[in-house]
């Protein structure tokens, strides 16, 4: 019966390897997604006896058998990803490591990598959904032209 649970948790595990990986396809073109990735380890082995036998100096046999895998841990890659060029001249990218920090609507600090910003009803550089970018960053009414320099200054 103990081989039937170590059978089962491989193929738990499997399923959980294709379930992270089919979601890491789905969402490949939605920008700011992170893939998932996951650790897995083998539970813990324990010493069961290998049989009645008994050897010359009077001492059972005993084997190690596992008990199965375990997810160990599960992550986010934030390794760089594709930078895809756009027309709008509010649309930003890191190019290395780093996040952008936007306040929600319930004052609590958020970062992403998803540098689709617009001009909000207050004038402020905010993401689509509404979430101000900080330190603030006011767009003048009369503004025609932003550009944002490679450094981050926006003028």
């Amino acid at each position: 019966m103990r081989l039937v649970g170590t059978a089962a948790s491989g193929l738990r595990a499997q399923q959980l390897a294709i379930d992270t990986i089919g979601n890491n396809l789905a969402n490949s073109n939605t920008p700011g997604f992170k893939a998932n990735q996951m650790v897995f380890a083998e539970a813990l082995a324990t010493e069961v006896r290998s049989g009645n036998t008994k050897t010359e100096v009077n001492t059972v046999n005993t084997v190690k058998v596992g008990a199965g895998v375990l997810s160990s841990a599960s992550g986010t890659n934030l390794q760089q990803g594709i930078l895809n060029h756009t027309d709008r001249p509010l649309d930003l990218g890191i190019d290395g490591s780093g996040f952008f920090q936007v306040k929600t609507p319930n004052g609590e600090t958020s970062y992403t990598r998803v540098g689709t910003f617009q001009v909000d009803g207050d004038g402020q550089l905010a993401d689509m959904q509404g979430n101000v970018v900080q330190p603030s960053i006011l767009i003048p009414s009369g503004a025609t032209e932003v550009a944002v320099a490679e450094n981050g200054d926006i003028t």
